[in-house]
């Protein structure tokens, strides 16, 4: 554990300063995260390798609350103060959602696949990428209602993905030839589609509640973060979305 905490910690170091390099030549940081991750994280060539698939699967946990984290960051964009500068989030988003998934299951179907798998791709073609829009937005330094909504955006297109599959799963399993458990199917459901959004109110109902006191940043970093922490806990003992809990 602990070399693999240090070869994380080179690897991060290192996806620094090529971001360092680009942002002198007008490209996103992004870009070079991207490119220091393929070619030094688990897939890039072995003799390159500072992190394994192994290695990766031991900071799981670690992953796990840093993906939290961020979507509780782009949850904090889409506040309800942030869709009334922008209106028109909400409808793109929905619009974005419903787009994407008819035309993947449309495409897939055509192209021969099983129902059962058109339904499944549809759903997960039409989850938006709200972590890398809002990077880029943040590296580029825009503001006002437009970079808002566009994170907004797919911010809500992503929460979408995430309850239509959770919804779309035992439609899948009931239109498939294999034996399946429906009642499984269903408490997948409502653990995927209904429990992160139930845990995400929950701990922001105590957040809100209890932040008010808090007198430092520091203080309120560290609020948060046992929050998440234990969202981060609860979700992996009921088996429910920790992302879709840290974004609601």
């Amino acid at each position: 554990m602990n070399d693999t905490l240090v070869a994380f910690a080179v690897l991060a170091w290192l996806a620094y300063l090529a971001s360092r390099l680009l942002a002198r030549h007008h490209l996103p940081e992004l870009v070079a995260f991207l490119i220091v991750g393929a070619l030094l994280g688990p897939s890039g060539p072995p003799f390159m390798q500072l992190i394994d698939e192994p290695s990766l699967i031991a900071l799981r946990p670690v992953t796990e609350v840093a993906l939290a984290v961020l979507m509780f960051v782009i949850g904090e964009r889409v506040s309800v103060r942030a869709l009334r500068a922008a209106r028109w989030t909400l409808t793109t988003g929905v619009i974005q959602f419903a787009l994407s998934a008819v035309a993947v299951f449309w495409v897939t179907s055509r192209l021969g696949a099983d129902r059962p798998v058109a339904l499944v791709l549809g759903a997960l073609a039409g989850a938006g990428a709200p972590m890398t829009i809002a990077h880029i937005v943040t590296s580029v330094r825009a503001r006002g209602s437009y970079p808002t909504g566009i994170v907004g955006t797919h911010a809500v297109s992503d929460a979408l993905a995430t309850t239509t599959f959770a919804a779309v799963l035992p439609i899948a399993l009931l239109l498939s030839d294999e034996a399946a458990d429906i009642g499984g199917a269903l408490v997948n459901f409502v653990q995927l589609g209904i429990g992160g959004a139930v845990l995400g109110l929950i701990l922001g109902w105590f957040i809100s509640r209890l932040g008010f006191q808090i007198e430092t940043s520091g203080e309120l970093l560290l609020f948060v973060l046992v929050h998440i922490v234990i969202a981060w806990t609860v979700a992996g003992f009921a088996e429910i979305s920790l992302p879709l809990a840290a974004l609601v």
